[in-house]
């Protein structure tokens, strides 16, 4: 398993209808950083702007060959600045959100059952019914619980103990209301 965060994790079937998983929590950049580089690339715009800087990277050698000085220099500009630098400043980015967001520095406790979504951190609860969650997205690493089109709670899948947190997250997600992309079977 990644070393991603420390892990807690217990599925808990009170009866066979209703499950419940609870897990544990630590932010760290890395899996920041992940939410940060999905989100860079979600909309019309940053799609194409990243089909550009592919194309202009395939192209790049070829220049050499076949045109001016300014189109090698345009295309590598293109490519440096969207595969390169922008990837690295959402890096820094998410390592200053950690140190800057008081939010991270502490473990959050999350109860996932039927009804929704139970928050803990220190002496804070909170609750989030599965019709206040506006989408879930599920990808290689991490569960992303929308609360609004820019703000989501990251479950790093390395915070599940067994495969069967997992399943029972996707059950509890497929009898909801709620919309789901890319939920994996």
């Amino acid at each position: 398993m990644d070393n991603v965060t420390d892990i807690e994790s217990t599925v808990v079937l009170e009866d066979q209808k209703s499950p419940r998983v609870e897990t544990i929590v630590n932010m760290n950049d890395k899996v920041l950083f992940r939410y940060m580089l999905l989100n860079s690339t979600y909309g019309i715009a940053s799609k194409i702007m990243l089909t550009v800087s592919v194309i202009c990277l395939i192209l790049l050698p070829f220049s050499f060959f076949f045109s001016k000085e300014t189109t090698r220099f345009a295309l590598a500009l293109i490519v440096f600045l969207n595969l390169v630098l922008q990837p690295l400043r959402l890096k820094a980015s998410s390592k200053k959100q950690m140190l800057d967001n008081p939010v991270f520095k502490t473990p959050m406790h999350y109860v996932f059952d039927q009804s929704g979504i139970v928050l803990k951190q220190e002496d804070n609860d909170g609750f989030m019914s599965w019709e206040e969650i506006i989408g879930v997205k599920e990808t290689k690493h991490m569960y992303l619980f929308y609360i609004n089109p820019s703000q989501a709670f990251i479950i790093p899948k390395v915070s599940f103990k067994h495969e069967k947190d997992i399943l029972t997250i996707r059950e509890l997600v497929n009898m909801s209301t709620v919309r789901v992309k890319k939920l994996r079977k």
